[in-house]
């Protein structure tokens, strides 16, 4: 299978993104509890964010997860609390089963 860079693209964000978000959803709608990771990865002056989630599944056992993938220019802690909680909020988790926080050199 072949595709042109914005099919790719757009196969990604609208097909493939979504649907992963709905398998975590329904793997974390019984009161799951899950820890959230984020780390600064630096490329030249580009830094970007990942966002991870790690839980146990009875069917998968323990699972990670990738929420999003940001780039932003402020690695302070107050632009990484302020998008981890769009991130957290935009995928309608509840910050009550949040177990554990984990970030480079801030755990």
């Amino acid at each position: 299978m072949t595709g042109g860079r914005t099919i790719c693209t757009a196969l990604v964000n609208q097909v493939l993104f979504p649907y992963s978000m709905e398998l975590v959803q329904e793997d974390l709608k019984n009161d799951v509890p899950f820890s959230v990771a984020t780390d600064a990865s630096n490329k030249g002056n580009r830094k970007f964010f990942p966002v991870a989630i790690q839980y146990f599944s009875p069917k998968r056992g323990i699972c990670h997860k990738i929420m999003d993938f940001y780039e932003d220019s402020f690695e302070d802690s107050t632009s990484i609390k302020e998008r981890l909680c769009e991130v957290i909020d935009k995928s309608r988790l509840p910050w009550s089963r949040v177990t554990a926080y984990g970030a480079d050199n801030a755990s």
